[in-house]
C-alpha cells in the first residue's frame, strides 16, 4: 500500500521553522509546575506566574533528536496496534467533541447526549478504516457534569471500543482518577 503524503519536504521544513519561531517568540502554556521547572533548568525562558515557557530552537531540536523514531500506540487486542514512525501506514482517527449532533430520526440539529456518544463510539469501533479515538469522543454530551466529563468519555470508550483512545483530560480531578484507576486497569500507560 502506498503511503499517503500530504506535504512536500519544503512544506514540512516551513512548518517546522514556523513552529520553532512560535515556540521561541510566543511560547507555550504549560499548567504543570514540575514541567516548567524542568524546561527552565534545560534553558527555556519560563514565566512561572503566567505558566508560559519559551524554549529556544537548540533545546527543541535536541529533544526531538532524543525522541524515539518509532512508537506504538496500543488499543486492546493485537489488531489495534498503531505503529507510528514506520512510514508504512496512514492511520485515521475519530474525534471532535462536537456539542451538537444531527438527530438520525428527525434530521434536526440538537445537543449531543451521552447515548449519542455511546452510539458513535460503537459505530467508530466497527469501522475498519478508523484506527483510533483522539482527544475524546466524536460528540460532547451536554447532559453530563463538566467535572466528570473526561471520566464519562473514558468509561464510554473503554466499554464500547477496543481501539486506541487518546484522551485530552481537561481537569486535575479526572486526571487523578484516571491515573490511579482507569488507565492502569484498561491497559494504558500509568503516568509518573
Amino acid at each position: 500500500m502506498r503511503r499517503l503524503e500530504l506535504l512536500s519536504n519544503n512544506e514540512i521544513k516551513f512548518i517546522h521553522s514556523s513552529s520553532i519561531r512560535i515556540l521561541e517568540e510566543v511560547g507555550v502554556n504549560i499548567n504543570n509546575a514540575r514541567a516548567l521547572k524542568l524546561l527552565n533548568a534545560a534553558g527555556a525562558e519560563v514565566d512561572f506566574e503566567k505558566k508560559l515557557a519559551k524554549p529556544p530552537q537548540d533545546l527543541v531540536e535536541s529533544m526531538v533528536k532524543k525522541a524515539p523514531n518509532r512508537i506504538t500506540l496500543f488499543g486492546r487486542g493485537s489488531k489495534n496496534l498503531l505503529r507510528l514512525g514506520s512510514h508504512t501506514h496512514t492511520y485515521f482517527h475519530a474525534g471532535g467533541l462536537s456539542p451538537f449532533i444531527r438527530d438520525p430520526v428527525t434530521g434536526k440539529q440538537r445537543k449531543a447526549t451521552k447515548d449519542d456518544v455511546i452510539y458513535l463510539v460503537r459505530l467508530v469501533d466497527f469501522l475498519p478504516h478508523i484506527n483510533a479515538f483522539w482527544a475524546g469522543t466524536p460528540a460532547s454530551p451536554k447532559n453530563v457534569q463538566q467535572q466528570v466529563r473526561d471520566l464519562i468519555y473514558a468509561k464510554i470508550m473503554f466499554e464500547n471500543s477496543e481501539k486506541h483512545c487518546g484522551l485530552d483530560v481537561s481537569n486535575g480531578f479526572s486526571r487523578k482518577i484516571l491515573d490511579q484507576d482507569g488507565f492502569s486497569r484498561h491497559g494504558g500507560a500509568k503516568r509518573n
